[in-house]
This record gives structure tokens, C-alpha cells and sequence, in this order.
């Protein structure tokens, strides 16, 4: 909010005196008429208005102008004060109480006349208008003396917070009818460029919108017309160019400015129909979809020259961003000018390393579309990358290895340095272990000149230690990442993988304190490798994105949540792949989000995140998780490779739905993959060897030696076998009450029933446990007498089916296998008790069972 208090620059119209006030209180914004996200402009507003001054909100089309007057009036009559508008202030009973609210740019020349007459016997004026334009000749010159002697308040573009207030106020006033998670707020917030009128439709269309991969990317009639209304009040030149520049989101303004001229530009800026973000121009999707439907909005020349001057300095090797490339491999395919204007050289030049960042980010389907181009323009030219790209299949890294010996350049005549762009955008394990992964790297390294080769070889190393850590060398693993952290030439993402590597072994050895100092020191060098200029800076941000994720998923997998510094870098990664609609990168800190709120048990927060992964664009890691979450068999996930992972995913559901579930469903864990190989595993092996009666003293022991933390499932873990081992009343009491905080009755029953015979006529020990028994009896009641939840995904299939669609077009719809639909909805209705026919006259009868 920008204030500027223009009384001091040139005197308004003499005024009387103006009686004193009586200084009242603002009403509560929770009484009032939505402010639009803007309870700080609006109270500024009041609070001069109180104090005798006049205040004109200045701002563009969408901005939220009409709700600030809307709102000011109700609360201006809450304080006591007549409220006119300029047709009818000259039958106000009381001008020096009386607040004039109406919007300038509407005004006639007569209205004007009356609020300079009644501002002169006292009343104050509240009023918006449109920013003077440069192109306009007679914009406001009629008000120009009401504007001199006011406070002027920009009404600039939402920030974050005051987004979060908007879509609040939408949930009071019943538009919003369902509450939003964390990456829906954000997704409204970037979509709509802060733009209120925009927020508002995006709100709606979110709340409307199927559950269907992609649904987020379709924008409605509604959402578009509120785009155009904006891009309508803007000057006819500023329309223009606002259109040329949509092609070309996400290039560096520093390229634009040497194209464009820079003071349009920036008078464009000024709008907010366009942003700079980190340097890159951006233009919010709705205003994106307008400005295409523009008459005359075909790629122009100045746009067209921009586009080949990215793919000139990709063919040598210059400064150029991934966004850039994806732009410029996306036009030369539609633009037939434009690929006559580029040398085929460049063009394949364009190709191959849009094809791998394609790839990197895990757009399957793109990065094959792009290798399936590049090849057309190759010809009987072989290419084994490109075919594998082509083809959709994991990377051969054996084969790149060897190709190496034969042609260490594989990048169609750039120079050197691609190599080491290329290799960071191979599939390379994180955590766990790839045939020929550690050779490949050596290979560049040797065609690379310092400091990149340096780089490389860190790199290999970092390799190495992941396939350490996935066949359980725990210690030689750790010993490899800290010798690669503790080298000054191993360079930012090297730096990252060896963190995270410690971050895992961590992990394995169930210590929690570590895991969480570790993740600092990775939330550090995430932000250290993100801050990288070029294509180095993006690769490293994809980097710093899976590494996080998968430090999610440690913390989670010894029962405590990220540290702040990790949730801060996964958001602020998030809101950057937003603002430049990344959808790979998107997807990932979602997956990111939701661990971290399965780790906090916050229910309502995962079931939005999970509907809003369902409804982004598809990518290699969405179709794995999903997968992972429905049971279905696993596709291929570079950054899931190793037992950690798949051992992770296990302990991190095994805390936050077996323990719930009681005995049985912990005995099943231990049959998911290198479970039982981690220090967790080892935990709940013990624990159920105690219930059982058959624990040794040895695994008793071990399981002491945990520091773990106290409100956490390992903690209860380890307090049931200390008591049950020892037989001692007191550490039984406190597992049961450990237990129940975790929300497992049924295990703390069982703790209460190994109790039962040692305190059995020890009338101050059994009174004691009263209130733990009590509470253990009413959380297994309820568990009891519920009818036993559906998933999401169960109450989604049972919806569908009971409006009549049948299994293969539910599977269709879904985007899932017709067995996938089969098996939950067999489920679902084995847990409601119905058949299919009786599912229909539940949905008739809207029964919130499937709600």
C-alpha cells in the first residue's frame, strides 16, 4: 500500500472550519462488507477521514476500487457519518458529518462542482479512480483539484497475506463454501497476479472444478471475461504491446529491454498486467488468455526477433534460461517465419536441450514430443539420447557412459560446458543406486575444464555415497558425503546431495535431532545453490526442489515435521514455479506440502493438497505418487530410486494410519520393502516381539538407546517396550497416554491391559489411571460405533458410480485403471454396507456419507 499526502504540494479550496469530531473506533472488519484483502487500506482510509482529511484510492481495473467504496460507505455510517455520493450530497442534513463515496473518473462536470461546494463546508470525500494515463488527453481533468489537496492510496496488487484475507472474506460470505489448503491459496494468489477481481473468479473456478488431471490449466468464460475487462481499460498501445509480450513470458528483462523500448515497458509495469519476477518477465494466465484473444495478436516482429536471439545464444553457448528454451522450441514448432528467419544448426541446438530440460523436470511426454522433433531434423543421423528421450523409457546411463568414449560431445556442436548442464539433467539417484550413474559423471568430468570438472566429479561422489546408503553402508556413506562437503571446489550441487545424503542416513539410524539439524543445513544450501544466474541457477532450483521433497519425507519417516527453514524453502520455490506456471516443479512442492501435513495429522490440509495434485498437469512424479497412495504398481521415478525412499513412504504411512489402525495393520508394514532394515523397522519389530512375549534382552536394549523425541510415534514405540519389557506401571501409563496423543487407542488399550494385573488392588495406582482409561474407552467407542471412513479416494469412485457412470468411464475420468476403480469401489461399498443400486438412492438423498 503506497500512501502520498499531496495536501503540502499545492493548497486545495479554502474550507471552514471544520467542528470537532468525536473520535469513534473502526467496526470490526468481521461485521462489515468484505474489504476486498484490503482491512489495511480501508482502516488507513477511515482513520484520515476521522482525522478531517479527504482520501482517493488510486488503482487499475480489477483492483478491488468498487469493494473499497462499497465497504467504506457501511463502515463510514458505522462511525456515525452521513454517506453520499456526488448526485446526492447536496441533500445531506449535515455536510460537516457527511462522507462523500463515489468513484471520480465517473463524475460530471455538475457533481464535481457539488463535492468542491461541500467539501468547502466540511464534508470529506473518499474516492477512487484509475491512475492518470499518458495517453489520455481529458482523463480527470474536471476532479484534478479534488485529487491535489487528498491523500492518495495505491491500491497495488495483493500481497500474499492480504490474498489469504480476501479468499477469508469469500468463505464468510458463503462464495467460497469449502475451505482451501495451503497450495490452492497460493495457486489463487500467483494465478491472479494479485489481481482481486481475478482472485475472486479463480476462487470459484477452483471450487468448481472436477477432480481431473489438468482441470487447473482450463480457465472459465467467467475468469477470462474479468481478464478482459482489465486489459479493455488499459490505452490501445499498451493493449498492443502487452499482447507482443505474451509469447514471450518468462525471458529475461534485460533481453526485452534491448528489444522493446523501456519506458513503455515500464509504464506496462506500472499496470500490473505484466511483473517482473527474479529478472523474468511474467504475465498471470487469465490476463495471458485475454491478450490471445486480442485482434491482431499473431506473433510481431519485435517478438519474433527476441525468440531468435534465444536460440541464437543457445547454438553459442550464452547466457540462457530454461524458460527461454521451452519458449523458444515451442515457437519455432508453430511459427513457420520464425524457423525459416533460424539456422537448422540453432534449431537443433534448441531441440536437444529443450528436449533434456524437459526430461530433467519429468515432463515425460513433452521432453518425448521434442526428441521425436529433433530426430525428424537429424535425419539417418544417429542419436542414442535423443531415440531414449524419444521413446519415454528411463535413461540408459551404462549407455551415455560408453557413448562417451566414441563422441564426448553430444550436443550438436556447442561448446563444452553443455556437457555439465547435460549431465545434471540426467536421471540421477538421490538416495539409492543406478547401473552406470557414477561412470557417466567420471566420463564428463574428463571432457569438461575446471571448474566444472571439479563440479562432475563431486558430483560422482555424491553418486557413490547414495548407492552406499541404498545398500545399507550407513557409515561409509556419511563418510563420503562429508568428505564431499568439506571440499571447497565440489560447487552447489554436489554440496546438496551430500546433505541430503546425511540427511538420510539420519533418517535410517532413527535419529531425529540430526535429521532436523541436518535439513537446516540443506534448506541452506538450497538457498545457496538457488541463487545461481542461467541455466546453472534453474537446474540447481530443480535440484534444491527434489532434495527438499525427499528431506520431507526423512523427517516424516522418524515421526517429526520439517524445520521451519525447509517449509520457508519449498514455499518459496513453490510461489517462483507457480509465477512461472512450472508445473513439474509445482507438482513437487505440493508432494513436499503433503508430506509435512500427513506428518502434523492435519487431515483437512492433505485432502486439499491431494485434490490439488490430482487437478495439475501431469508429470512422471504425479502418476507415482498417486500410484503410491491407490496401491497401483509404481512407474519408474528417478528421484524415487533406493530402499530409503520406499522404505520412507512405509514408516511415514505406518505413523500416520497403522499405528491407528491397531496391531495387525503394524504387522503388515513390516512386510513393505527395507522396512525392516531401518532403526525404525528394528523399533516396531521390538515392540511387537514385546506384545507377543519373545523379545530378547539384546533388542530391548537397542531400543533404549534411541533419543527420541517425546510426542512422536517412535517415542510411544519405545515408551510400550521399556514397560512392557520391565513390567513397570509407570512407563506403561505414560506409553498408553503416548498412544493415545497419537491417536491409537487400540494400542493403548493394550498397554492399559498389560497394567491391569500389576496395579490390581493398589487403590492410589488405579485412580490414577482413571482418566487414561476413561479417554482410552471413549476414543475406541467412537472408532467402534463409526461407520469405518472412506478415502478419498473410495468416496470419490462411489460418488461417480452412484451418479450412474460405469467402471471404465470412471476409470477414464480419473485417469486410473478400470481394476484401480473395481477395487475401491468394492470397498467402498463392503464399508457402507450398500450395493451398487443402493449407492444411487444414497447420492439421491445427498447422504453426507458421500460428501
Amino acid at each position: 500500500m503506497l500512501v502520498h499526502d499531496h495536501s503540502s504540494a499545492a493548497p486545495g479550496p479554502r474550507r471552514s472550519p471544520v467542528p470537532a469530531q468525536p473520535h469513534h473506533p473502526i467496526p470490526s472488519a468481521t461485521t462489515m462488507s468484505p474489504s476486498g484483502g484490503r482491512l489495511n487500506e480501508l482502516e488507513t482510509a477511515l482513520a484520515l477521514m476521522t482525522d478531517g482529511r479527504d482520501v482517493i484510492c488510486e488503482g487499475e481495473a480489477g483492483m478491488g476500487a468498487h469493494t473499497m467504496r462499497r465497504a467504506v460507505a457501511e463502515r463510514a455510517r458505522a462511525l456515525g457519518r452521513f454517506v453520499a455520493t456526488a448526485a446526492t450530497v447536496t441533500t445531506s442534513p449535515d455536510l460537516p458529518r457527511t462522507v462523500i463515496v463515489d468513484d471520480l473518473d465517473q463524475l460530471s462536470v455538475s457533481e464535481v462542482d457539488a463535492v468542491r461546494a461541500a467539501r468547502a463546508q466540511g464534508a470529506r470525500l473518499i474516492a477512487s479512480r484509475r491512475p492518470p494515463r499518458p495517453f489520455s488527453h481529458h482523463q480527470g481533468r474536471e476532479a484534478e483539484d479534488l485529487v491535489r489537496d487528498a491523500v492518495v492510496i495505491t491500491l497495488a496488487p495483493l500481497t500474499q497475506e492480504q490474498n489469504q484475507m480476501l479468499l477469508d472474506e469469500l468463505r464468510r460470505s458463503g462464495t467460497l463454501t469449502r475451505s482451501l489448503c495451503t497450495a490452492e491459496c497460493d495457486w489463487i494468489w500467483v494465478t491472479s497476479g494479485g489481481i482481486p477481481s481475478l482472485a475472486t473468479a479463480l476462487a470459484r473456478d477452483l471450487q468448481e472444478a472436477p477432480i481431473a488431471e489438468g482441470v487447473l490449466s482450463r480457465l472459465s468464460r467467467r475468469t477470462v471475461i474479468a481478464a478482459a475487462d482489465i486489459i479493455a481499460s488499459l490505452p490501445l498501445p499498451l493493449q498492443r504491446l502487452a499482447a507482443q509480450l505474451v509469447p514471450l513470458v518468462g525471458v529475461d528483462m534485460d533481453r526485452l529491454a534491448r528489444t522493446f523500448n523501456p519506458t513503455e515497458l515500464g509504464l506496462l509495469l506500472e499496470t500490473g498486467v505484466i511483473s517482473e519476477h527474479s529478472g523474468l518477465l511474467c504475465v498471470p494466465p487469465p490476463l495471458r488468455a485475454a491478450l490471445q484473444l486480442l485482434d491482431g495478436a499473431e506473433v510481431q516482429p519485435l517478438t519474433r526477433s527476441v525468440i531468435a536471439d534465444i536460440c541464437t545464444s543457445v547454438r553459442i553457448s550464452a547466457k540462457c534460461l530454461e524458460t527461454e528454451l521451452d519458449l523458444a522450441a515451442s515457437a519455432l514448432a508453430a511459427d513457420p517465419v520464425l524457423r525459416a528467419a533460424v539456422p537448422e544448426s540453432a534449431h537443433r541446438a534448441v531441440l536437444r536441450v529443450a528436449m533434456w530440460l524437459a526430461r530433467r523436470r519429468g515432463d515425460i511426454d513433452e521432453a518425448a514430443a521434442l526428441g521425436r522433433r529433433l530426430l525428424a531434423l537429424l535425419g539417418d543421423a544417429p542419436d542414442a539420447g535423443a531415440l531414449i528421450v524419444a521413446q519415454g523409457v528411463p535413461d540408459a546411463l551404462a549407455s551415455y557412459a560408453a557413448h562417451f568414449v566414441d563422441d564426448p560431445d553430444l550436443s550438436d556442436g556447442l561448446t563444452g560446458s553443455w556437457n555439465w548442464a547435460w549431465l545434471q539433467c540426467l536421471q540421477l539417484p538421490l538416495t539409492g543406486s543406478v547401473p552406470g550413474a557414477e561412470d557417466v559423471c567420471l566420463r564428463v568430468a574428463d571432457v569438461l575444464a575446471a571448474p566444472e570438472s571439479a563440479y562432475a566429479r563431486a558430483l560422482a561422489r555424491t553418486v557413490h555415497a547414495a548407492a552406499l546408503l541404498d545398500e545399507g553402508n550407513l557409515d561409509e556413506a556419511a563418510a563420503e558425503a562429508a568428505e564431499v562437503l568439506a571440499d571447497e571446489k565440489a560447487g552447489h550441487i554436489a554440496a546438496l546431495r551430500a546433505h541430503l545424503v546425511l540427511v538420510a542416513v539420519g533418517a535410517a539410524r532413527l535419529e531425529p535431532d540430526l535429521v532436523e539439524a541436518r535439513c537446516r543445513r540443506l534448506a541452506a544450501a538450497a538457498h545457496a545453490a538457488t541463487a545461481l544466474p542461467g541455466l546453472g541457477g534453474d537446474l540447481a532450483r530443480r535440484q534444491a526442489v527434489d532434495a527438499l521433497l525427499t528431506a520431507t519425507l526423512a523427517c516424516a519417516s522418524v515421526g517429526i515435521q520439517p524445520p521451519d527453514d525447509v517449509d520457508t524453502a519449498i514455499e518459496m520455490l513453490a510461489l517462483r514455479a507457480l509465477r512461472l506456471s512450472d508445473a513439474a516443479a509445482v507438482v513437487r512442492t505440493t508432494v513436499a506440502q503433503f508430506v509435512s501435513a500427513i506428518t502434523r495429522r492435519d487431515e483437512e490440509e492433505m485432502s486439499g493438497l491431494l485434490r490439488h495434485l490430482r487437478q495439475e498437469r501431469h508429470t512422471d512424479l504425479t502418476a507415482w505418487v498417486l500410484a503410491e497412495i491407490e496401491d497401483n504398481e509404481l512407474p519408474p521415478l528417478g528421484i524415487a530410486s533406493g530402499r530409503f525412499v520406499r522404505s520412507g513412504i512405509a514408516l511415514m504411512w505406518m505413523q500416520s494410519r497403522a499405528m491407528q489402525e491397531g496391531i495387525e495393520e503394524l504387522r503388515l508394514t513390516l512386510l513393505k520393502r527395507g522396512v525392516a532394515d531401518t532403526a525404525l523397522g528394528g523399533l516396531l519389530v521390538t515392540f511387537l516381539a514385546c506384545v507377543d512375549g519373545t523379545a530378547d534382552a539384546e533388542q530391548v536394549r537397542i531400543a533404549a538407546t534411541h533419543e527420541l523425541r517425546e510426542g512422536t510415534g517412535p517415542r510411544a514405540l519405545q515408551l510400550a517396550i521399556a514397560g512392557l519389557s520391565a513390567t513397570d506401571p509407570v512407563v506403561l501409563t505414560t506409553a498408553a497416554q503416548a498412544f493415545l496423543d497419537q491417536g491409537a487407542p487400540d494400542l493403548a488399550q493394550r498397554m492399559l491391559d498389560a497394567l491391569a494385573p500389576l496395579v490390581a488392588g493398589d487403590v492410589a495406582r488405579e485412580r490414577e489411571l482413571r482418566a487414561v482409561q476413561r479417554a482410552t474407552r471413549t476414543s475406541l467407542r467412537v472408532q467402534e460405533d463409526a461407520t469405518e471412513p472412506l478415502t478419498l479416494r473410495e468416496r470419490e469412485i462411489a460418488r461417480l458410480a452412484a451418479e450412474g457412470l460405469r467402471n471404465r468411464e470412471i476409470a477414464r475420468r480419473l485417469f486410473v485403471s478400470v481394476r484401480t476403480v473395481e477395487s475401491h469401489l468394492y470397498r467402498a461399498m463392503r464399508k457402507l454396507n450398500v450395493t451398487r443400486v443402493e449407492l444411487r438412492r444414497l447420492a439421491d438423498r445427498g447422504d453426507s456419507l458421500l460428501e
